[in-house]
């Protein structure tokens, strides 16, 4: 049995149970999340978010919307990606673009310019980024380096959505990223349940750094969480028999994720909040400069529940 994994096509897991599971978001309901936020809030509309000369080839912020999507090359995401896609071929009447990419450090260059050249010529004003947390590191270095502003859509998955994470990302392009983010409104790292239980042990200060171990946490929780469901015969059947009766009975606040499995579903997280980045705010997790800034209180919201338009995200 194997916990991770996350933001794989639905199908995947099903494939693979009861030995399969994840704590995020898979891929699947994470593309359901885009699509209707892209559906409700950007589609038929202009980018009035991207920067005020989005590509000399393309135009201003009057430019009609354009979806370009980025994916690894991998076929449990390539799929989420098409169902992106789909969905708002459906609202907006317009094809997204679809480019993959590989996860090899030694191409990445080369691959980036590739994308951002085929993004350009395929008139992009907005790109949402399913990807790992290092892809934006070079994509957006990229589309600055080639003069091509659009819109950053925050796809809510991959940690793209994590303060010191998004300081790694180049500043003139997250001047137009915002979003939905999967993850809670974070508390500082010494507040933080690890943090709490390290020092409970007589050791000074926080575990990993400015990392925080808030990951290992997190997957060890759902793994204590799946032994105790499993009741005492411990078995591939039982735990998976416990585990997806996990159901929260209510929405617990912006400083959690609403948490669930159950038949068919066999990844944790099911909602998400809406951020913007600002590189002045102060993060509530290391007290530095550069953060998500969380619209409406860090409200989370379900399938179906996003409201409409981009009330509070500034343009820049």
């Amino acid at each position: 049995m194997s916990i991770g994994g996350s933001s794989f096509d639905i199908n995947f897991y099903n494939r693979n149970r009861p030995f399969r599971y994840d704590l995020g978001m898979d891929g699947t309901k994470a593309a359901d999340h885009i699509a209707e936020y892209y559906c409700k809030k950007m589609a038929k509309k202009p980018a009035d978010h991207a920067g005020a000369t989005i590509h000399p080839t393309i135009g201003g912020r009057d430019t009609p919307r354009h979806l370009a999507i980025i994916v690894p090359e991998i076929e449990a995401n390539v799929l989420t990606a098409k169902r992106v896609q789909s969905k708002v071929q459906q609202c907006s009447g317009k094809q997204p673009l679809l480019r993959t990419y590989q996860s090899n450090i030694e191409t990445a260059t080369q691959q980036t310019q590739a994308t951002v050249s085929a993004l350009i010529a395929g008139k992009a004003t907005t790109v949402v980024c399913m990807c790992d947390p290092i892809a934006p590191v070079f994509l957006t270095a990229g589309m600055t380096g080639n003069t091509y502003f659009p819109e950053f859509l925050l796809p809510g998955l991959g940690l793209l959505d994590y303060d010191i994470l998004g300081r790694l990302y180049d500043q003139q392009q997250m001047a137009h990223a915002f979003g939905p983010s999967n993850l809670q409104v974070l508390t500082p790292l010494d507040d933080a349940d690890q943090a709490r239980v390290w020092r409970a042990t007589g050791r000074q200060g926080h575990p990993c750094g400015d990392n925080g171990c808030g990951i290992p946490w997190a997957y060890l929780n759902l793994v204590g969480t799946a032994l105790q469901m499993a009741g005492p015969q411990l078995t591939p059947l039982t735990l998976e028999r416990g585990l997806l009766q996990y159901l929260p009975d209510q929405y617990g606040g912006p400083q959690t994720s609403y948490i669930a499995f159950g038949p068919g579903d066999y990844t944790g997280n099911e909602d998400g909040k809406e951020v913007f980045w600002d590189p002045n705010a102060r993060s509530s997790v290391d007290g530095k400069a550069g953060a998500y800034v969380p619209l409406n209180g860090g409200k989370r919201y379900r399938p179906g529940q996003w409201p409409v338009g981009l009330s509070g995200i500034p343009v820049r």
